[in-house]
């Protein structure tokens, strides 16, 4: 096996390559107690500001139906080349905290690891069941 930070697996770690088929529900969290779990995420890549426009957060540290939308700027990790983008800052809990993609089919689900958040793992999946709900 291979570890999450080895190179020839950069191409399975690109964030907006990850979040582009649908709207991405969670299915696993490492931490139960979490305060501010991220529910559901949809990305909308045209919004501005550009280039990678925003993304779309319903959590449960927010009250009633309301989602959080932050700008997304995927960046590239020490070591990878400049085409893969596996990390991006995620508002979490009144704090922004570096979230690295582990792995994504890019087709139905993505696997995000957030060391600066209790070590945080999450497993979120995508298809035809969440596509648009967020809108």
């Amino acid at each position: 096996p291979l570890l999450e930070t080895d190179t020839q697996l950069q191409e399975y770690q690109d964030f907006k390559r990850g979040l582009l088929f649908s709207s991405l529900v969670l299915v696993y969290s490492s931490y139960g107690n979490d305060p501010f779990r991220l529910c559901m995420i949809t990305y909308h890549p045209n919004e501005k500001p550009g280039p990678d426009g925003n993304l779309y957060i319903l959590t449960s540290g927010l009250s009633g139906d309301k989602a959080m939308v932050q700008q997304f700027k995927p960046y590239k990790l020490k070591g990878d080349q400049d085409m893969f983008r596996a990390a991006a800052r995620i508002r979490r809990n009144g704090g922004f905290y570096e979230s690295r993609v582990i792995f994504t089919d890019r087709r139905q689900c993505i696997l995000l690891r957030t060391p600066g958040y209790h070590n945080l793992c999450e497993l979120f999946t995508g298809g035809r069941y969440t596509n648009g709900i967020l809108k």
